[in-house]
């Protein structure tokens, strides 16, 4: 879910606790979650480094996203 904040994170909400938690921490526009068919990853959308680039992160938030995909603007 995107907050709205000056840079768009990522956020995980927690359905049973009503507790929210950030999920992406970059200077970039996160945007377009989605979850792997396994519910393990999950890969969304950045604009880090002027280049549109998709990166996959464990759904638990451990562990550092890594880059999936590059496209140019």
């Amino acid at each position: 879910m995107a907050m709205g904040l000056p840079t768009t994170d990522l956020w995980m909400y927690d359905l049973a606790g009503g507790n929210r938690s950030r999920f992406t921490f970059d200077p970039g526009d996160d945007r377009i979650p989605i979850w792997s068919p396994d519910g393990s990853k999950i890969l969304s959308g950045s604009t880090r480094g002027g280049l549109f680039r998709i990166y996959e992160k464990n759904s638990s938030g451990t562990g550092s996203e890594e880059l999936f995909l590059v496209k140019p603007c």
